[in-house]
C-alpha cells in the first residue's frame, strides 16, 4: 500500500529533514565532526541507522548559532579594538 503524501507535507519533509552531509555543509564542519557532536550529545538525530542519520533542520540551526557564539568567545581580539 502506497502512502498518499500531500504536497505540503512533502515540501516540509524536504525542507526540514537533513542527513549528515547536509548538516556538515550547513555547519561548515566535516562529517566526522557531526558524528562527534552526536556522540557528545550536542546534536540529537531523529533517526539513526548504520548508513543514514536524519536530523531536523531547526535543531541544526540552533546548534549552528550556539557554535558561532562559542567560537566568538574564544576568538582573539585585536588590541586596537577597545
Amino acid at each position: 500500500m502506497r502512502m498518499n503524501i500531500t504536497p505540503e507535507l512533502k515540501k516540509w519533509l524536504t525542507q526540514e529533514l537533513m542527513i549528515t552531509k547536509d548538516v556538515a555543509a550547513l555547519l561548515g564542519v566535516s562529517n566526522a565532526r557531526v558524528k562527534a557532536l552526536v556522540k557528545d550529545g550536542r546534536l540529537i538525530p531523529i533517526k539513526s541507522e548504520e548508513k543514514c542519520t536524519i536530523f531536523l533542520r531547526s535543531e541544526v540551526v540552533i546548534l549552528k548559532e550556539e557554535l558561532r557564539i562559542n567560537r566568538s568567545k574564544f576568538m582573539k581580539k585585536d588590541p586596537k579594538d577597545k
